[in-house]
């Protein structure tokens, strides 16, 4: 039993495998979760001691309280299929008044289930009875269940449980991709959600603004061939304690209003901060980068619109930044922000050294890998003997908060909880 705001509910939990809570667990297809209407949908459906649903109000009262990750479970009907997986880092259901809005962000690169959740993120709930789908089709209606639909179809986790002897898409309880390229029923469907833990690392004041750390690389780390791409790493899976991290912006950030600030390990450290804007072609493609683990080819974007930092400490930049690059150099999956694509006049300079399409050995040797000074009128390529830091701007969301007497604030990524 959960009270995770006004209601006792009662909830299944998997205890065995880190303490999950069942949103919805199907297996046997003895529950009706399709043809329901937006009421229905809103309250638990089933018993939780067999085939049930938990209910969009009771999944926004417990995943508004804490911050949760989602885990998806499938399996098929055949002896031969084995039960397939995929994890997201945030998980969260807006108020009803909000249309019971999904957002979720962070797949895991280590689910066994294709991700055909994702484009479901920021996409209300709707009925056979209320229409939110920003399609055309009415999709609740036509697919024959509630969900959170938009232009694709390719889920129907509430949908009839039809077997597997069904390729028709608008008759399976299905997940394409788990079959392959059809739309076969499902036997067993699980979601669950699991709190997370709050963030692990510290907070720093500068400039007026609180920052916390997601990227960074000690001056003088061995770097070995496991390090092949300098955004490796989901925001919070790095120890604070080692001495690099590969880690990309919380999945949970928005464009705007994002900044990053970055420091460096020259005698009289750099600092240089950012703003993100989806309006600035470089600043945007860095954000897709860093937050997304979007690539950026060479050529793609060479006198772009500046992206000019704010120097905080330090010198300031002489060139204009408008040009950015994340791609394979040497097997490294790079970064460079500069003024030409080619090491001289960088700010952001992060793996090996890079020069148009190729390298340049000018500005280095071949395979010096590591990080560059934030200004680098020198045209020196990146070297393990220096180091960086990069930080995002995490207000203190509780400040100003009163939170009932059994309560705390707890201060979470441009969110808090009252718990």
């Amino acid at each position: 039993m959960i009270k995770p705001q006004s209601t006792l509910r009662t909830v299944y939990c998997d205890m065995t495998n880190g303490g999950w809570t069942y949103i919805l667990h199907r297996f046997d297809g003895t529950v009706e979760f399709h043809d329901k209407t937006w009421n229905e949908y809103k309250e638990p459906i089933g018993n939780v001691s067999g085939e049930h649903w938990y209910g969009l109000e009771a999944i926004h009262e417990l995943t508004s309280l804490f911050p949760h990750q989602l885990r998806v479970e499938l399996k098929g009907f055949s002896s031969s299929t084995v039960m397939k997986h995929l994890t997201f880092s945030y998980f969260k259901v807006d108020s009803e008044s909000n249309k019971y809005k999904l957002n979720l962000c962070g797949a895991s690169t280590t689910s066994t289930l294709n991700d055909e959740l994702s484009i479901y993120n920021d996409v209300s709930f709707s009925s056979k009875d209320q229409d939110n789908d920003p399609a055309f089709t009415h999709h609740a209606v036509t697919r024959g269940s509630g969900w959170w639909w938009t232009g694709s179809g390719k889920i129907n986790l509430l949908g009839p449980y039809s077997g597997d002897s069904t390729n028709d898409v608008d008759n399976a309880n299905c997940w394409y991709g788990y079959y392959g390229n059809d739309y076969k029923g499902l036997k067993i469907e699980i979601l669950k959600i699991k709190r997370n833990a709050p963030p692990a690392y510290p907070t720093y004041v500068v400039n007026g603004a609180r920052w916390r750390p997601f990227w960074w690389y000690t001056a003088g780390t061995h770097w070995d061939f496991k390090m092949d791409d300098v955004l490796a790493n989901s925001y919070g899976e790095c120890s604070q304690d080692s001495a690099y991290c590969f880690g990309r912006l919380p999945c949970s950030l928005k464009e705007s209003g994002s900044e990053i600030l970055a420091v460096d390990t020259d005698s009289t450290p750099n600092i240089y901060r950012w703003s993100f804007s989806s309006s600035n072609n470089v600043a945007h493609a860095a954000w897709l980068a860093f937050h997304d683990h979007t690539q950026t080819a060479s050529g793609t974007l060479q006198d772009g619109n500046a992206w000019m930092p704010t120097v905080v400490q330090g010198n300031s930049q002489s060139q204009s930044q408008d040009s950015f690059m994340y791609r394979t150099e040497h097997g490294v999956v790079s970064i460079m922000l500069d003024d030409d694509r080619c090491d001289c006049y960088s700010s952001l300079q992060m793996g090996h050294g890079m020069c148009g399409n190729s390298w340049s050995s000018s500005h280095g040797s071949e395979y010096s890998l590591g990080t560059d000074s934030l200004d680098d009128p020198g045209c020196n390529g990146p070297v393990t003997t220096k180091g960086l830091k990069i930080y995002f701007k995490d207000d203190d969301n509780c400040a100003g908060v009163t939170c009932p007497d059994w309560t705390s604030c707890y201060d979470g990524i441009d969110e808090y909880w009252c718990m």
